[in-house]
């Protein structure tokens, strides 16, 4: 990881990053103390240049 994102993350949190966890589009981003940040990607699915939606 590049340490200009991480220096930024640290201080934005005010905690050590130590881990960043990728699956399934969830990421978990591990600081120190126990203090874990969740976040969720969404997904789209493409076909013949259209976005599928699922409605």
């Amino acid at each position: 990881m590049d340490n200009r994102i991480k220096e930024f993350i640290n201080l934005w949190v005010g905690k050590q990053l130590e881990s960043i966890h990728c699956a399934c589009e969830i990421l978990d981003f591990g600081f120190s103390g126990d203090f874990v940040l969740h976040g969720m990607g969404l997904t789209r699915v493409i076909l013949n240049d259209d976005i599928i939606n699922d409605y």
